[in-house]
């Protein structure tokens, strides 16, 4: 599919969907906001909030390049689920979310995960030393540090690969960096796996969303300022008519319009939605949708001009005007006086709009002594100035 300016012309194509892998940087991006916007309205509504922390556990050593990762993340998936009943049997914390995040060096593959835990009971220093010591013992050789309080859940659900342009001082470096072999490995390995899943009192407030069709957004508030909030998701779509034909033969099929907004050209303008755009196009139905695109823009344009007349009325010149204001035109004294304020905004002045008038008045006069000069009442169909034209 393409948009294209209705006022500049400039074409964008759009891409169509992606398939819902967490290594794509635009499909990440979307899963990541909508689960920091989740669990932050979670912990904003939550009692106990300020007991809530996070660490950060290692899933053992590096993977090297062509091993069995998906086989040792089963593995460490199957140890943290242990971990975490046996530490609500013991201890009374409850786990709340699990995300992974992966680096990448010359050796390999090292991977950890961040996790946010909820003790619900105080614990001594005694019982929090035997939670850390058996936390390390029943991982199984995993490297496992307390992060503290959690204030911001940016901290934890973070992209589960990141983009480097070097290595850094650790030798670890983006998933830009990999080579297509690499990647190819490291997409079968990681595909369908569970990288973010929330657990817990968490993972039930999310089946609550999803079963009343909500969803948490964020809301501008007239100050300024923002605020998460319950808001009902917009009904599914009915499912398309099987195809009778393929897409790729379309040419020109305009679909809709759009709003004005600014494109890559930074001009606010509407665009049209086309899918198989061309200018040559082959087909009877891809001609009609080319001369619809340019009535489209025909109209666009006209709309574009008259906007900018009537801001043209507004400009405000500071030096002395070389050329005498004409007949409709606003003088230089009459400039101060074009609009005043009111309760609801601005409207012109009444001397403003009884000149307009009147030019208007005149302006209609002009125009029917033209008719009359130049269609004289006594003409007769045998004069060949009034034998109608064949186009």
């Amino acid at each position: 599919m393409f948009t294209i300016g209705e006022v500049t012309g400039d074409i964008e194509r759009i891409n169509g969907r992606y398939r819902h892998i967490q290594l794509l940087p635009e499909v990440a991006q979307k899963d990541r906001s909508s689960m920091v916007k989740a669990l932050t309205y979670f912990m904003q509504n939550h009692p106990n909030r300020k007991y809530f922390r996070y660490a950060v556990l290692t899933a053992g050593e590096r993977c090297e390049y062509g091993g069995n990762l998906k086989e040792k993340r089963q593995k460490h998936y199957a140890n943290v689920r242990r971990w975490s009943h046996e530490i609500r049997e013991r201890f009374g914390i409850i786990l709340l979310y699990r995300g992974a995040e992966f680096t990448f060096s010359d050796a390999g593959v090292h991977d950890h995960d961040n996790v946010v835990y909820w003790p619900t009971r105080k614990l001594d220093a005694e019982q929090w030393q035997d939670f850390l010591t058996f936390t390390r013992r029943r991982l199984g050789g995993v490297w496992w540090k307390d992060c503290g309080r959690l204030t911001d859940v940016r901290e934890v659900v973070k992209y589960i690969c990141k983009l480097s342009s070097d290595k850094d001082d650790t030798e670890s470096y983006g998933i830009d960096m990999l080579s297509s072999q690499q990647l190819a490995w490291f997409h079968n390995q990681t595909y369908r796996s569970k990288l973010s899943q929330p657990l817990g009192p968490f993972a039930d407030f999310l089946s609550e969303l999803e079963r009343d069709r909500e969803k948490i957004a964020r809301m501008r508030l007239r100050d300024g300022s923002t605020k998460l909030v319950r808001m009902s998701k917009e009904p599914k779509p009915l499912k398309p008519k099987e195809r009778t034909a393929g897409r790729q033969d379309a040419e020109n099929v305009v679909v809709g319009r759009t709003l004005p907004y600014a494109g890559k050209s930074g001009i606010i303008e509407t665009h049209s939605l086309v899918i198989g755009y061309t200018e040559t196009p082959a087909t009877l139905c891809g001609k009609s949708g080319l001369h619809l695109l340019e009535c489209n823009k025909k109209q666009a344009q006209g709309w574009a001009d008259a906007n900018a007349r009537r801001a043209g009325l507004y400009i405000v010149h500071n030096s002395t005007p070389s050329v005498q204001a004409g007949v409709g035109e606003v003088s230089k004294s009459n400039k101060r006086k074009l609009k005043r304020p009111t309760k609801t905004g601005f409207q012109y002045s009444d001397g403003y709009l009884k000149r307009q008038r009147a030019y208007k008045r005149r302006q209609a006069k002009e125009e029917k002594r033209v008719r009359e000069a130049d269609f004289p009442g006594d003409w007769s169909s045998d004069d060949p100035r009034w034998i109608p034209c064949v186009a």
